[in-house]
């Protein structure tokens, strides 16, 4: 199937939609500037259907018409009239609505979607029902708006809204006299079958992580000014797997943020120490006296056999140990985390693997779903290793939930990926009270958030405008170490403009 595009340049927000249709490798997307009168080869299990979406602007309206087509011959338009406001954000996101509509409205006609969220394929669906929300839309208005005009099925629609009402009280009123702080560590003991993410290798690189950690602190001082008169809200430690610093450098870093920003205010501070082998009672003893109280281990799966498939080098029972140092120390909350749809994992994998994560008694539980990232060493050697299918996947995140609930768990924040099988979503269970405040306001982008280290990405709000700014560090270790005075640099005239 081939995909025209004339007037508009929504050709990556398209490519996300059809993508819900078919395979990547069965469509084509071609925007005007790519045609210059030559046709493109249609491709896929379609070929002789194809699309045309365009965009005609006048001083007084917009009109958006879809066309879908078979052999040059139309076999439906859709076109709707948009007048013209003074809003120029609010008139570029209803436009964009509706083109993404009509295009899987006349998707729909010849094919079955293969996900349950319709047309919103980003990666916050929980924003619009926030939206809504504030707009004092009724749950039933919300749920009539979503299956209506957002073809989103039934048992989303739900999750939604039980992750909404929940993530409210913590996420309004909004105050701009706070922000989060993230702190990246980006190196690991090894590097796993799935990983995209911009991690190095610890082993053999201790002299690099201590430069690595001065250069941090360098960058935390450098943007301490901007940010006089305003409190930290949370802070987290983020990676690759921060545990690989040790209590020094950890101790270092946090004094740094103590010294430099307001942290009087805190209300949560996650060190996400990952791998179950890295934990070690110095360690935790180091978070807990210096006010760390919540702390996360990621074993992924509980399965020894899966674990060696993707490269991890502890077991289940460095986990369970790891878990119960962490109990000893009482930190408020404990997250864990685990992957659904890992290769060669069965239902009774899954199953098994939740049921042991509860029976550690964690506070938060994320259940992520496999995406099969382009830079990552399980997309290059795929056809090595036999994943479960999309249904297989799906049943996996259902049993996860039944069982979770059971326990008394319920959803807290959510979000989705490209390349996730399924087109399913990641889900964050909590027990009351045990919410993790960082991860609903990082998702739902109601603050600011100051990030440092390589690979980190500061966001900034603007609450008058709902929107952000994001501000990049470069995501090599020579370059962060070479750049530090042009990143600390960069923010900081950001941050002069920001409110």
């Amino acid at each position: 199937m081939i995909v025209k595009i004339y007037g508009h340049n929504h050709g990556y927000d398209f490519r996300n939609i059809v993508s819900v249709f078919l395979p990547v490798d069965q469509f084509q997307i071609v925007e005007e500037n790519q045609l210059s009168g030559t046709e493109a080869v249609m491709v896929g299990c379609c070929p002789l259907l194809a699309i045309e979406s365009r965009l005609i602007h006048t001083q007084t309206e917009a009109t958006v018409e879809t066309k879908l087509l078979s052999e040059d011959q139309v076999l439906l338009t859709y076109r709707e009239t948009i007048a013209v406001i003074s809003d120029k954000v609010l008139l570029k996101r209803n436009i964009k609505r509706r083109l993404v509509r009509q295009l899987y409205e006349a998707l729909r006609t010849q094919l079955e979607p293969l996900s349950k969220w319709g047309v919103l394929v980003g990666v916050r669906p929980t924003k619009l029902c926030h939206e809504m929300m504030d707009q004092g839309l009724s749950d039933v208005q919300i749920a009539e708006s979503l299956r209506d005009d957002y073809y989103v099925e039934e048992d989303k629609i739900q999750l939604l809204l039980e992750i909404c009402h929940l993530e409210r009280p913590y996420i309004y009123p909004i105050d701009e006299s706070r922000f989060s702080i993230y702190l990246s560590i980006p190196f690991c003991p090894t590097r796993c079958l799935y990983c995209s993410f911009p991690s190095y290798a610890a082993k053999g690189r201790e002299a690099q992580i201590e430069a690595y950690t001065m250069t941090l602190i360098e960058e935390i001082k450098g943007n301490c000014e901007a940010m006089r008169g305003k409190k930290v809200d949370t802070v987290y430690f983020g990676g690759g797997t921060p545990a690989v610093l040790t209590p020094n450098q950890i101790e270092k870093i946090v004094e740094a943020l103590r010294a430099h920003y307001d942290l009087s205010g805190l209300r949560e501070f996650t060190f996400e120490a990952g791998r179950p082998d890295a934990i070690n009672d110095d360690l935790l003893k180091t978070l807990k006296a210096l006010g760390i109280d919540r702390v996360c281990v990621n074993p992924q799966t509980m399965d020894d056999r899966t674990l060696h498939i993707i490269g991890r080098k502890h077991n289940v029972e460095q986990t369970v140990k790891a878990m119960g140092l962490v109990k000893h120390h009482a930190f408020h909350a404990v997250n864990m985390d685990l992957i659904v749809g890992l290769p060669e994992e069965t239902l009774s994998d899954v199953r098994r693997s939740i049921e042991s994560v509860l029976a550690l008694k964690p506070e938060n539980i994320t259940v992520h779903t496999l995406a099969i990232k382009r830079s990552s060493r399980l997309n290059r050697e795929r056809g090595d290793y036999e994943l479960p299918s999309e249904h297989l996947v799906a049943d996996m995140l259902k049993t996860i939930d039944k069982i979770a609930r059971a326990q008394g768990y319920v959803p807290y924040y959510m979000y989705r990926q490209k390349y996730m099988l399924g087109n399913l979503e990641n889900v964050g269970y909590t027990l009351p009270g045990k919410a993790s405040v960082y991860n609903m306001l990082m998702m739902e982008e109601k603050q600011t958030i100051l990030a440092f280290g390589a690979g980190a990405t500061s966001k900034l709000f603007y609450p008058a405008e709902d929107r952000f700014e994001r501000i990049h560090n470069v995501k090599s270790l020579e370059d962060y170490f070479g750049r530090i005075d042009e990143m600390i640099s960069k923010k900081n005239i950001h941050l002069a403009l920001a409110p």
